[in-house]
């Protein structure tokens, strides 16, 4: 995804998100630029994957 590769910061978010198998929190700036892409769900503040699919598509990009 273009977004995630213009920025760094967006792309290393997202990359600690696919890979935990918890939900992880970020700052709240970058959870919801990666929430408005649609790539997360927001549960009490963490983040985790908005779908499976997104989770092992992006997994074996940026893994």
């Amino acid at each position: 995804m273009e977004c995630l590769q213009d920025n760094s910061q967006l792309e290393e978010a997202y990359k600690k998100v696919v890979m935990a198998n918890e939900p992880v929190q970020l700052n709240p700036k970058i959870t919801f630029k990666l929430h408005s892409l649609g790539l997360v769900k927001i549960i009490r503040n963490d983040c985790v994957p908005s779908c499976d699919l997104y989770r092992q598509y992006f997994l074996a990009r940026l893994g």
